[in-house]
């Protein structure tokens, strides 16, 4: 477990899971078109169970739906009181009842049908009317999309989905700017199948601030982590920091945790048991109709199952940091004010208080150089910093998207479940602390862990992991070896993290030769040339991205499809067209590294890229620019660069006169040029 891994926090001894298929039918309860189905896993609790623990779990907000069932089947339309994801209904099929959560893909004004199938469990149909479908839905509501920092205003077009399985071309208005955002409306009485004249465009101008607040002087950062471990310790839960060997170290160029005292290999530096993580349970319980007001939203509808948790975690956790900054919460020396404010709004929980007094420490994180910051306060002169990088691009449209969840939150959510001084800065800002701070739980990378994330990322000299406790619920921060006086106790945030991984999520690169890998990632849009004339039209258009170590998934089926197809009609041999189709890729690519003048300089003063490939020089080469001054752009760009550069030597180069750590590389890539699968 490392910052992208995690245990559930749910009690076992208070669960039954059983097997619970949903089906989403249009067109109202009797017949109509199935829509989807999947089968899940819902957590079900016997109400003799829940007795014993006093009640329905997450107290007297959970609200109750009761249904009877006869003959093994029951229905009830979903009210306009209840909260989907949140609201518990009570299944009376007998001697006994069940309750579960009512499915956060549900709707007011849904019907839920549950029939009973014996081993199988309960079976779930949520019954949509016909105005709830998702044409009607798209057809109500204008659609949103970003102008790119690279468009050219009245030249450039914009590629629309309009949630009803079609495409349309938007040319970009010739007032906007990069940031931009265009609302596109349908026309009344346009017909089903999309054309761009069918929708009107409505230019809604980039009117947001991204300024960071101020720093905070190390003092002062250090008397709120002092606030933060006394109102854990204070919590009776079991939450130990070893305050004699562990101290937080503001002063740090990135701020961590040093050790005061020797430490032995096994100690147990930190424990945080599972009810003072911020999970989205935890959200979902504290702030119930704020999450499902959240969910409900197109622009969160349409983010990935794993993404979709990220939009209503950040807005809680900006609600937090506005109690702290405006004033509702104090810092410093009066941080008890703060936890005790933060546990009177939500709850009085005594995690609540805990989380108030992290909030104070988090404020502390001004995220100031983040890229997602970064490109949402001037997108063309992030780009043209990172560039030949995609990165650039990628980072762009990433912090669009989490833009336009606060353009959508704001417009559709009532202000008073979002409290005052929800920004669009702070709504950023907690969503950059979420995607970096944040641990795997349940699949979703998405629970908060208060004092556990305080570690900084090193993974070569790593002296500490974190793990889950099962037995006591917990997670543990372990020492891995002993650890000297004075010396900084890092772990590592997964083994497999590229400079580009890292960048593009944390907001910060590892010295080039302390990578566990290089990466690359190539967008279909800056190399239409050379993928259009090796593949066909939809491999054209998908991603591509490379590996030092191995050929990725995307890269194989790119190879796939350019062995299926012979588009030039010349027969040449499959393994053929496949070479040459990658040494044009990794040429066009290689030739905008060359060429950047950051590299240029890097290699006119010292080795060629070409070089740092050497079995025998490489290694010096890469450890010697990386004790030079560098910085973040320079240290992707040269990672980037010699994954391509890896890569067609992989590609041209024997076995035997490969680096031994290029040879799997190697082997890979020439395994899937023959077509044979691993």
């Amino acid at each position: 477990i490392s910052r992208s891994g995690g245990p559930s926090s749910a009690s076992a001894s208070e669960l039954s899971l059983l097997n619970l298929e949903r089906t989403v039918v249009m067109g109202g309860a009797e017949g109509g078109e199935k829509r989807s189905s999947c089968c899940r896993r819902l957590r079900l609790l016997l109400c003799g169970q829940r007795r014993r623990h006093g009640g329905v779990a997450g107290g007297d907000e959970q609200v109750l739906l009761r249904v009877t069932v006869r003959s093994g089947t029951g229905s009830l339309v979903v009210p306009s009181w209840a909260v989907p994801g949140v609201s518990k209904v009570v299944v009376d099929a007998g001697a006994r009842p069940v309750v579960l959560t009512l499915p956060k893909e549900a709707s007011i004004g849904d019907t839920l049908v549950l029939t009973y199938e014996g081993q199988l469990g309960w079976r779930c149909d949520i019954r949509r009317p016909p105005a709830a479908s998702a044409a009607g839905t798209a057809a109500a509501r204008p659609l949103r999309t970003y102008v790119p920092g690279d468009a050219l205003p009245g030249v450039s077009s914009v590629l629309v989905d309009t949630l009803d399985g079609h495409m349309i071309t938007v040319t970009v208005p010739a007032a906007a700017k990069p940031g931009d955002t265009l609302l596109l409306s349908r026309r009344t009485g346009a017909s089903a199948a999309s054309t761009s004249l069918e929708w009107t465009c409505t230019l809604q101008t980039w009117r947001h601030a991204f300024e960071p607040p101020p720093r905070v002087n190390p003092q002062e950062d250090a008397d709120r982590f002092g606030a933060l471990l006394v109102a854990a310790s204070a919590s009776d839960e079991g939450f130990l920091w070893a305050a004699g060997k562990l101290a937080r170290e503001a002063s740090l160029e990135v701020p961590g945790v040093v050790a005061t005292a020797p430490i032995c290999k096994g100690e147990v530096l930190v424990r945080v048991p599972a009810r003072l993580h911020l999970s989205p349970d935890a959200v979902h319980r504290l702030a119930p109709r704020l999450v499902a007001a959240v969910e409900r939203l197109p622009a969160v509808a349409a983010l990935s199952a794993n993404q979709r948790l990220l939009p209503a975690q950040a807005a809680f956790i900006a609600r937090l940091l506005a109690a702290v900054e405006d004033g509702k919460g104090a810092i410093g020396a009066r941080s008890a004010a703060a936890s005790a404010a933060a546990a009177a709004e939500w709850g009085g929980s005594v995690a609540a208080a805990v989380w108030g007094a992290w909030a104070s420490v988090l404020a502390c994180e001004t995220l100031a150089d983040h890229p997602y910051r970064l490109s949402a306060s001037n997108a063309a002169a992030f780009r043209a910093q990172l560039g030949p990088s995609q990165e650039g691009v990628l980072v762009e449209r990433l912090a669009a998207g989490a833009i336009h969840c606060f353009d959508e939150i704001v417009e559709s959510v009532d202000p008073s479940l979002l409290g005052p001084g929800f920004t669009a800065e702070r709504f950023l800002r907690s969503w950059l602390l979420v995607i970096s701070r944040a641990f795997l739980l349940d699949g979703a990378r998405a629970t908060l862990v208060p004092a556990a994330d305080m570690f900084n990322h090193r993974p070569r000299d790593a002296s500490a992991w974190v793990r889950w406790d099962a037995e006591g619920e917990a997670m543990v921060v372990e020492a891995t070896r002993d650890i000297a006086q004075g010396e900084e106790v890092v772990y590592s945030y997964g083994d497999e993290l590229s400079n580009s991984n890292l960048f593009r999520t944390y907001g910060f690169t590892i010295p080039v030769i302390e990578a566990p890998c290089w990466t690359f990632l190539a967008l279909p849009a800056e190399a239409q040339g050379v993928l259009r004339r090796h593949l066909p039209a939809d491999a054209a258009r998908r991603v591509i991205e490379l590996d030092s170590q191995r050929v990725l998934p995307t890269l194989r089926t790119a190879i796939e499809a350019c062995r299926g197809l012979d588009l030039l009609g010349s027969g040449e041999a499959p393994e053929l067209r496949v070479r040459k189709f990658l040494d044009e890729f990794l040429g066009h690519w290689l030739e905008g590294y060359l060429q950047d003048p950051c590299l240029a300089e890097l290699t006119t003063r010292g080795p060629s890229l070409e070089r740092m490939l050497d079995p025998v020089e490489g290694r010096a080469l890469l450890e010697a620019f990386s004790a030079s001054g560098r910085n973040n752009a320079s240290s992707l760009k040269l990672s980037e660069a010699i994954c391509l550069m890896a890569h067609r030597r992989a590609l041209d180069a024997s076995a035997e006169v490969l680096p031994a750590w290029l040879r799997p590389l190697a082997e890979d890539l020439r395994g899937a040029i023959r077509g044979s699968s691993r």
